[in-house]
């Protein structure tokens, strides 16, 4: 399912001042990855999701990327706090969110790669439709 998620700030500095030496610049995969060892009480208790999704570049132009969904909808996100600390607001659109054992689980059914290029294809379908019939632009 498609959802747009709005941007959960305050969690996103947070995470990316604590855990700013464990941040890959443009690293989103592996850096939800680590995440998922730095909060497993979030993850394993379902607050949060990991999300595959798409995140505004510019205008109408977005790019494929990774990021948190915690039990509000709202989209964490320390990769792009990390890159950009000046943006208020960053717009992300997820394709798929999982909880941390079944992501875990297609991780390691997927060489353990954690970009996942190749599991959601059904999903990415949605997303490209979804791109067209709203006039946006999705890469990578």
């Amino acid at each position: 399912m498609i959802t747009k998620h709005t941007f959960n700030r305050e969690m996103s500095i947070k995470m990316a001042q604590k855990h700013c030496k464990l941040l890959e610049h443009k690293g989103c995969y592996n850096n939800i990855f680590k995440m998922i060892a730095e909060y497993k009480n979030e993850f394993y208790s379902g607050r949060w999701k990991i999300a595959y999704g798409y995140m505004k570049a510019v205008q109408n132009v977005y790019v494929r990327h990774c990021f948190i969904v915690d039990d509000l909808g709202r989209a964490i996100d320390p990769t792009v706090v990390h890159i950009n600390r000046t943006r208020d607001e960053h717009d992300h659109i997820s394709f798929k969110m999982l909880d941390a054992e079944t992501y875990l689980e297609i991780l390691w059914q997927n060489d353990r790669l954690p970009a996942l290029d190749h599991a959601f294809r059904k999903e990415e379908r949605e997303m490209w439709d979804y791109s067209m019939q709203n006039n946006i632009i999705i890469c990578g």
